[in-house]
């Protein structure tokens, strides 16, 4: 989603300005406030969330529907971000929740779908389960297609409800489909606070976080390995341009010789 205290992130040290700024609904407050201290990857990401809705809402009747769900996105993940920071957040909640309801108008079957999980999730990270379940209760995920986007609005639902079982299975599904994409939100966002003290969710993310150091280990081995073969290539064409030249030469030699014989 987009968008965890996860045990990565839980040492990032988030400026009181910022919380305050969002405390008040002044997003553009925020964003000049982590400017000035947007040093680690947890800020970065919510100052492109910040960022995103503040666009959003400054050419809000001009949107495309992908802007306007991008939109929706961006408050709710501002809205995981106060809960976790201990506060309220609820002008963030409300307009998540608005914004995800006019946006699903204008999408297809699909897309609805997605778009009521997501605002499923968002009842459970408020605390109203029975209102979430309810929303859940009427989506047909049955006849939604295989897709990345699937489950990870799933892993994100399952997380909100504290639900591990639910996570650890959509996110290896999701995981299965684009790694890096899984391993960078997971490490990051605010989405899976419910779960990240879980033995199985941590020892879920270490696997993975092996697994990234090796592939890009494996990565670094292989460009190495292209760097020295395209060196040994031009070491050869050296080698043979100059053995060209010298043939050259030596033809040019012979030939004046033969135009020029010595004199007795």
């Amino acid at each position: 989603m987009f968008l965890f205290r996860s045990a990565y992130s839980l040492g990032d040290y988030i400026p009181p300005e910022v919380v305050q700024a969002l405390k008040n609904s002044d997003v553009d407050g925020a964003i000049r406030a982590i400017r000035l201290d947007a040093n680690t990857p947890r800020l970065k990401y919510l100052l492109n969330e910040l960022v995103r809705v503040e666009k959003g809402e400054g050419a809000f009747k001009r949107l495309t529907p992908r802007e306007f769900f991008n939109l929706c996105v961006g408050y709710h993940n501002i809205y995981l971000f106060l809960k976790g920071m201990g506060e309220e957040g609820l002008p963030f909640f409300k307009k998540a929740d608005s914004c995800y309801q006019k946006v699903s108008k204008k999408r297809g079957a699909d897309e609805r779908v997605i778009i009521g999980i997501l605002r499923s999730a968002l009842y459970h990270a408020a605390g109203n389960h029975q209102k979430a379940e309810e929303i859940f209760a009427k989506l047909d995920i049955s006849g939604l297609e295989d897709s990345f986007r699937k489950y990870e609005a799933l892993a994100h639902y399952f997380a909100a409800k504290g639900d591990v079982d639910g996570v650890v299975s959509n996110l290896r599904l999701a995981y299965a489909i684009r790694p890096d994409a899984i391993l960078s939100w997971v490490v990051v966002s605010d989405d899976f606070t419910n779960v990240s003290s879980d033995p199985k969710f941590s020892a879920l993310i270490e696997e993975w976080k092996k697994e990234s150091s090796a592939r890009k280990a494996g990565e670094e081995g292989e460009k190495n390995i292209k760097k020295s073969r395209d060196k040994d290539k031009k070491g050869s064409k050296g080698k043979k341009k100059l053995q060209s030249q010298k043939a050259a030469k030596g033809k040019a030699s012979t030939s004046l010789k033969k135009t020029f014989p010595k004199r007795r």
